[in-house]
Formats: structure tokens, sequence, C-alpha cells
């Protein structure tokens, strides 16, 4: 005020507010300038939702990748009145809401959605494919959004005239009956003439796929698609940097066409930047190859000419001529199965996608804010494309796109696929085989980059091809891993996971369960940074010399699950990377890092950490047994990344290293297990310690060796088990609901006896059929029926995988009756609870409770029971005091007392052991049938080599 009263000429504000409003129309302000703060909410909240369900981006916009909510220029001409104003800040209210943002009654009147109609017209016809897509999801947007929709395609006409004139009556008949917003192609000057109608009538209108220099000119609210030229050009710079060419030319199936000639004309204007010839425009209306033949007019192979296509409708025509002229390089525009076939054979550089899904779904929400609302993105051009397709997509993201992403409520769906939509029904290894290579999931994505992990997964690409470099490294959030996996974007992570029996059943981002394979690293949380820092965060206080503790961790992960069950927030910071952490504590921000310990023993010994004077803590806060983690739709897949994780073990126990003469390329790619050699995973590529360097392999030690005969066992953590879950009915159902346990018991040698008072092995292998019971039947541990099988039987394993026997205790891992017999199915195999005395160097004997494959849930339910033990032991755990074991909700509500009436009944390992080894149980005579106080955990499972 005192400014204008200097008479400064005029007086503007950022920013709005009712009393900035208000000073506006007494002329104290002559604008202000909004930015639809509204706008900042929903917008983000819509792309964001769109990309977590779909996978579909937004491309950036042409203004410098932003999507402008402002700046709004408000003067008197266009002040906003008390109500419009009322109603930005209370934040519109959509009914039956009639509050604002503060909980209280608004004076806004609530938009009544119900109310509002938006329509659409569009040159597709009905029988295509593309336009169906957009038909779909136009009508899911409608759905979300609450609102009425008019749109349906145009039956096939007889020529394009008819179908404009159409069109221009369709949209000028909308309009006129006062529709509440529309949305158009623009193919043709007739549907220009019925455009301009309905901006005399005051319609919010915009333009979707066809017309964006039309609609420009039109002053249209948007324009949603591709930009046509623009993406030509970005075709082109992609096509010059995949392939090396000098002469190029388009083939037009649309002549005539506005959008084809612009496309043409990008990438006209991309060739010449990039120094490359260019030949201009085929046209090709009816996919005629002779055409092209005659541009081109010579035999050969055409090497150095390339082809943009306009359409995946000329991509046969177009194979036709590369299988005359093998070296020709194409691209085209749009996606269809045969381009996918394309892509995977290498015919094909790549497809574009304009996505039609976000063609049909956007406008909808666009058009009802404006029309509500009254704001709207400043940016005219909203771009659905062009997205570069290079690989073909996973069977559940082509599943998703055909069906529209239907969602929840909409469970009917008009494909029935033979199996699961999110399932290849094929075997993962013929999957992969057929490929030509596996796709592991790392923290990188350089092929070159050494490191134990990236070389673990050179051993899997051994076993499979025989070529160790048969293998792509698949990065990702760390976040997003375990949905990677499931997905099949991967096939397998090596990711630094730990193994809890959580993960096993119901993982929490993805609310699937998966396989573990034997762990490769017993690791371990461990704190590295300031002495006095380490000190205090192993000890836990936070007063005194320990007030500055400020801990830093990855986001994620059962490292932050720790440091955030064990801190206060404010005494920890989450980074998104282990590279993030580092440099958290480099720049001063924490003094402190929580991170696995075979991480960290990289970091102590980097040129980066040197003289910073850090340490590393001697304690080692958690239990991180890491492991491969494979999908649990295969168990034999799961059973193979099993057998490479234990055959470098084996290579490592038996001396036997890296030896190029023998790794043998297995050109008998036949998908059946029984024909891989584990032991190219050694020959091709190293036993364990050759994955390390020498003095890194070392500094592992502890657990991290090769067990001579100390105690091995030992629980994987269990993680959360009282969270909800409401399991399938499935085997593990019919158990319970028949209300006894059918558990065949594998007798020792020398036993003769009623196995009632069987005592040594035979007695644990009965008890924990007892125990297995007691969990499953509310603590009734004799509602079981026994069937007794020798040592050599191989009945044990026909009647478990018959279903003679739910479970099989005392059942020993071997090869030929797991994966190399024709008629039996596979088996899991819990903890061991049992280990034979053998020496260090061959065979030892393993004894566990064996379950069919088919169900995995029963079978992480009796691995559970068997660790209930163990864990137990672990803490003290007496039978007396049964009732401080974890609840557990992961199996099922009425299951949650499961471990506490296990050991009600059997009490802790000890227990267990004691009552069937009696003077024996002494730790000088028990071997390996001690608790692990970490010593060496590494022992090869039996049955390596066949």
């Amino acid at each position: 005020n005192g400014c204008h009263h200097l008479n400064a000429p005029m007086i503007g504000s950022f920013d709005t507010s009712v009393a900035i409003h208000e000073l506006i129309d007494e002329h104290e302000l002559e604008f202000a300038i909004g930015q639809n703060y509204y706008l900042q909410g929903w917008a983000p909240v819509l792309f964001a939702s769109l990309y977590v369900t779909t996978g579909l981006l937004i491309n950036p916009s042409q203004s410098g990748g932003v999507y402008h909510s402002g700046p709004v220029r408000y003067t008197r001409e266009n002040n906003l009145s008390d109500l419009q104003l009322i109603c930005a800040e209370d934040a519109f209210p959509v009914c039956p809401n009639m509050k604002g943002p503060d909980g209280f009654s608004s004076e806004c009147p609530c938009i009544d959605r119900a109310n509002t109609t938006i329509g659409g017209v569009v040159h597709g016809t009905s029988d295509d494919t593309f336009w169906q897509q957009v038909v779909k999801a136009a009508d899911q947007g409608a759905k979300d959004m609450g609102v009425e929709l008019v749109f349906d395609l145009f039956e096939q006409q007889q020529s394009n005239d008819i179908l404009y004139q159409k069109m221009e009556e369709k949209i000028g008949s909308l309009c006129e009956s006062g529709i509440d917003g529309i949305f158009v192609s623009i193919p043709d000057e007739a549907v220009v003439r019925a455009v301009k109608k309905c901006i005399e009538l005051k319609i919010p209108i915009m333009s979707i796929n066809a017309g964006f220099g039309k609609a420009t000119e039109l002053n249209l609210t948007h324009h949603i698609g591709m930009v046509e030229k623009d993406a030509g050009y970005e075709a082109g710079k992609k096509m010059a940097n995949m392939a090396s060419f000098d002469k190029a030319l388009c083939l037009n199936h649309s002549p005539g066409l506005t959008l084809t000639i612009d496309r043409c004309d990008g990438f006209g204007e991309a060739m010449l930047e990039a120094g490359i010839e260019y030949l201009g425009q085929i046209d090709m209306p009816d996919n005629d190859i002779d055409s092209v033949e005659k541009t081109i007019g010579q035999p050969g192979d055409w090497d150095g000419y390339a082809i943009l296509l306009l359409s995946a409708s000329s991509i046969s025509a177009a194979l036709e001529l590369k299988k005359e002229h093998k070296k020709v390089v194409l691209g085209t525009f749009d996606s269809n199965s045969e381009l996918y076939e394309a892509l995977e054979a290498g015919d094909i550089l790549f497809g574009i996608d304009q996505q039609p899904y976000l063609q049909g779904y956007m406008p909808i929400f666009v058009l009802v804010h404006e029309a509500t609302t009254k704001q709207k993105l400043l940016d005219f051009a909203i771009k659905s494309g062009p997205s570069f397709i290079v690989a073909p997509p996973s069977p559940e993201e082509a599943f998703c796109e055909a069906e529209s992403y239907p969602v929840c409520s909409n469970k009917e769906s008009s494909i029935q696929p033979s199996s699961s939509p999110t399932l290849d029904p094929r075997p993962t290894l013929e999957i992969i085989q057929r490929r030509g290579n596996v796709r592991c999931g790392l923290d990188t994505m350089i092929e070159s980059e050494k490191g134990f992990r990236i070389d673990l997964c050179r051993c899997i690409a051994a076993v499979i091809f025989g070529d160790p470099n048969k293998f792509i490294p698949v990065s990702g959030e760390i976040a997003a891993r375990f949905q990677q996996l499931h997905e099949r974007s991967v096939d397998l992570l090596i990711r630094g996971d730990t193994h809890t029996i959580e993960r096993e059943v119901k993982e929490r981002s993805t609310g699937v369960g998966f396989d573990f394979s034997s762990p490769y690293n017993y690791d371990g949380v461990v704190f590295y940074g300031n002495a006095t820092s380490v000190k205090c965060a192993e000890e836990q206080r936070r007063y005194n010399e320990c007030l500055p503790l400020q801990i830093c961790v990855r986001a994620s992960g059962t490292n932050y699950a720790f440091v955030e069950s064990s801190f206060p927030s404010n005494v920890f910071i989450s980074a998104s990377s282990f590279d993030e952490v580092l440099d958290t504590l480099f720049n001063g921000t924490c003094n402190v890092i929580a991170a696995d310990k075979s991480l960290l023993l990289g970091v102590v010994s980097s040129d980066s950490a040197s003289g910073k004077g850090y340490v590393l803590g001697s304690k080692m806060m958690t239990k991180e047994p890491l492991a491969v983690v494979t999908r649990k739709d295969d168990r034999e897949f799961s059973d193979i990344i099993n057998l490479v994780v234990n055959a470098i073990l084996y290579g490592e126990e038996r001396g036997l290293t890296k030896d190029p003469s023998r790794c043998v390329n297995n050109t008998n790619l036949t998908g059946r297990i029984a024909d891989l050699d584990f032991l190219n995973s050694v020959y091709c590529v190293g036993n364990y310690g050759d994955l390390f360097d020498g003095e890194k392999h070392n500094d592992q030690g502890g657990m991290n060796q090769i067990n001579n005969g100390t105690g091995m066992i030992y629980a994987v953590p269990f993680g959360d088990l009282d969270k909800e879950n409401d399991p399938a009915d499935d085997a593990f159902a019919t158990i319970r609901n028949k209300k006894t346990l059918n558990c065949g018991v594998v007798l020792s040698d020398d036993f003769d006896g009623n196995i009632s008072q069987a005592g040594g092995l035979t007695g644990m292998n009965v008890d924990y059929c007892q125990t297995l019971a007691a969990a499953l039947f509310r603590g009734d541990y004799e509602d079981v029926r026994f069937y007794t099988f020798s040592v050599a039987d191989k009945a044990a394993y026909i009647s478990l995988n018959n279903g003679t026997i739910d479970v099989l205790a005392g059942g020993r891992m071997k090869r030929k009756y797991d994966f190399e017999s024709s008629f039996l199915g596979g088996f899991h195999y819990s903890t061991p609870y049992f280990y034979g005395n053998e020496t260090a160097g061959s065979d030892v004997s393993l004894f566990s409770l064996a379950t069919r494959e088919d169900d995995p849930l029963f079978s992480s339910f009796a691995n559970c029971v068997v660790l209930g033990t163990i864990f137990a032991q672990e803490n003290n755990i007496e039978r007396s005091k049964s009732n401080v074991m974890p609840l557990v909700s992961l199996f099922g509500r009425s299951l949650r007392w499961a471990l506490r009436d296990a050991i009600s009944y059997s009490g802790n390992y000890d227990e267990l052991y004691g009552k069937h080894f009696g003077e024996d149980a002494s730790e000088v005579n028990r071997g390996r049938n001690m608790l692990n106080v970490g010593g060496p955990l590494f022992l090869p499972f039996p049955g390596i080599t066949p």
C-alpha cells in the first residue's frame, strides 16, 4: 500500500488468497499470480497411480519436461468470485463429502459428478484394436471419476469422407446438448467445423491422437497423444543410436494423412542431423513391397539401409523384405504380437508405443476437473508417447495391456487365458534356455563389474548353458526387487536378501511367498563409523557422549527393520542405496552407518575410507543368512539354483577350482534338470573361495567356512510371523480338516522295537511328527498316524508322492528321489534337525522333514516348526516357558498359537535331543548337532555329483 501511495504505476503479487483477491477488486492490486494448488495435488496422484498400476508414463512436456499448474494471472477482468475462492480453498469437495480439508462443513456446494457427462468422438473404427483400448480406458476413467461417458466407435465406413461427416454431426450434436466436456480426434477439416461450433458454445474441448496442428490453431485446452513430428524425430535418433547405416527411408501406409506425413518429416530431420542420406517417403497403402524394391532398385542384402514403418500393419511386408535383404535395418510405430516375435528374433530394432490407454484415460480426468473446478494445466500437449519397445513384454504385461489393465472391481475378462495371466506355463528352465540367457536381479547392470554376486550369476549361466557369459544383469529400485521377481522381469534375485519365514510365505511388498537357496553368506548388521558412535550404537545408548548419535541405513529390507525397531526415528536416516548410505557417512550427515558386514568389509579396505579413522563394530546385531531368491511357482528351478550354490561350496570342500578345459558348453538344452552339470559352476567360474579374492574370503571367516564337524544347528530368522494372512484352500487345509497327520518315520538301521518307545534318531523322527501334530491341532500331539520305512526304502518317497503320508520325518535329501526320478514329483526339505558324523570331504547325511513340493505353504509350516525348536534353544525357551514363543498368524488366524503348542509338547532342541540320546547328549558326543555359536556353517548338500 505504501508503494501505491508513492504513485507506483502497478502493484502485483505472487500467490493468492481471499484478501488478495479483495485488493484486486478494490483496485489496490493490479494483478496476482496463482499456481492452482488443487492441480498440484491431484495431478501427481493421477500420474503416479497410473504408473504404479499400469507401468505407463506420461512423457516429459515440451516446455522443459515440466507440466505447469501456473502461472495464472488474475486481474479485475477474470478475478475469482467469493464462492470460487471458498471452493478452491476447501479443495472443491465432491459429493457426498461436504467438508473442507479442515474437517468443517464447507460453504462450497459439493460437486455432484454423477451429473457430469463427458463425450468422445474419434476417427478410429470399431474393428481397430488400438481404438478399442482407448474406449476401455475412457470407460475406466469415467468409472473412477463417477461421471457419465458418451463414447462409441463408428463402424468401418465406405470412405473417410463419410466417416468425417459422421464425426462432424456427432460432435455438433453432443455440444448442442450441453455436454460438460468433449474430446475429439481431428483428422480432417470437416471435424474442425464442428470443433469451432463447440468453442462458440463454450464447451471445454480437447483433442487426442490426431490433429495436434489444428488443435494448436484452434487454441484448444489440450492435445493428448504424440506430437507426431517429434515422435518421428525421436524414432530417427533412436534408430541412428541403435544401428549403423548410411541411407534411410520412411514407409507411409496412409498417404495424405497429416500425422503420417509429420512422422516421416520428423524422421527425415533426424537423419539429416545425423549425417545420414534421407531417401524420403514411400507411399505403400496396400503394404506393397514392390514400391520399396523399385525405390532402392538393387539386389543384395541392403547393408547400410534403414526403413521406418509408420504402423505395425506393415510389419509382415517388411519382414518379407528382410528375408530377401537380410541386413536392412527396421523400426516401426505401434506394436502387436508380430512385433514382439520380431524383437525376440532380432529382426526389428524397436516398436513405438503411443500408449492408447493414456489417450483414453487422461481426457476424462482433465475435462472433469476443468468442467467442475475451472482449473487446468497450462501445457497444451500432454504427451502419451513415444515410448520405445525394445524387448517383448512379459506374459503378464501382455495380458494386462490386452485387457486394458482391469481393476479389481472389473473381474470379468473377455480373454480367458489357459493359465494364470501371471504365469507362462512352461518351466522356468525351458523359458531361460529358449531365451538364451538368465536374467539376474543384481545391484548393478555393469556386466564387467567383478564381485561375488555377479560371479554367482555367472555360475548359474555356466550350469544352464555351459557358458558363464549367457546372463543379463537387471537392476532396479531395491524396494521393488521382489515385485520384479514376481512379475518375471528377472529369473532370480542375488541382492543380499535375508531368508526369513515371513518372506517364504508372504513377502511384504508383493503379498506372495518366495523360495530361498542355501545361504551363500551368513551375514548380519554391524555398525561402521566413528569409534565412539559405533560403541554407542552397539550398546543402544543415546545419552551423555552418545547424544550426537546419528545412524544412516538403506531404506527397505531387514537392515532397516532392525534399526527402525531398535532406535527412535530422530536417531536414524534412511537412504535409497548403499552408495548413498556411504555418502552420508563421508559427508558428515551421520556418524555411524548400519549395513551387512559383507558389504562393509569392502569399504574398510577401500581408498575412500582410508585415513578417516572409522572402525568396524565387533558385534553382529542381527542374523542375516543371505540367499538367492526364486519364485515358488517352479520349485524345480529353485532346486537348480540351490544346487548351484551348493556346487561352489562342494568345489571349495573338495579342492576343485576353475578349469576352462573342463568347462563344458551345454549344447543339449533339453529343459531337464537331470541333464545339467552342476560342476560347470566351478570349472567355468570357480569355487566359493575363488568368487572372493583371497583376503576378502578370509575376512568373511566365522560361519562362512566349510564345516569340519562343529555345531550346525542354526535357525534362519522368522521375520514378522504375526501378520494377518488368509491362505488359499489347499493341501494344507485338507490335512487340518481331516484332523489327523499321516506321518512317515524313517527307522534307523539298528532300530528294532515299538516306535512309541524309540530313542536315538528314530525317536527324534517320531517326536518331530508329534511336534508338527501339536502345532497343527491345537496342542494335540496324538493326532498322528505313523507309517514306518527303512532308511533305504524308496517306498517312503512313493508314499509321500502319492499322498499316503503328508510328511516324512527323517527324510534324507537325495537327488535321485527329488528330481531324477520320472515318477516322483519333487520334494521339499526342512532345515535339518540332525546331521551325520561323516568327515568333511564326504557326503554328510542330513535328516529333516520332507514334504511334497506341490504344497509350499505346508512345507513352510513344517520348516517353521523345526526352526521353532531351534529358535527356542537359541533364546533359552524351555517347555515350561512355551507361552513366550512368537505368535503365528502367517499360516492363518487359527494357527496363531502353533509354535507355543509345538514347544509345549517338544521343548527346545536340547530338550528333544537329550530326551532321545541321554548320556550321549553331551557336547563331546554331539558333533554337528549342537547350536552354532559363530563357527563354520557351510556344508554342501549331498548329491552334487550324480
